[in-house]
């Protein structure tokens, strides 16, 4: 509900106009298989650790009963993996 109403550019019982918002999701079954079906051309490196490797790609996910009229959230989707031996 309180992405619905910082999404909406004319919010009721608030300032209206873009609000810039930023949180965490949990991995959701249906946000794992767009994660899942990414290309992986389009992970970018973030950082080599000695026990892991750091990537992220902007995924095209829209979560469920969100309006059609809405604009589509931006995921930003990390990845961690382990070292190839």
């Amino acid at each position: 509900m309180v992405l619905k109403w910082l999404a909406d550019d004319e919010r009721g019982g608030g300032a209206a106009g873009f609000i810039g918002f930023s949180i965490s999701a949990d991995m959701s079954k249906e946000l794992s298989a767009a994660c899942g079906g990414f290309p992986e051309a389009e992970w970018s490196l973030i950082e080599e650790r000695s026990h892991e490797t750091v990537c992220c790609a902007e995924v095209g996910f829209t979560p469920g009963h969100w309006p059609k009229n809405a604009e589509p959230l931006r995921h930003v989707a990390v990845r961690l993996a382990l070292p190839v031996s």
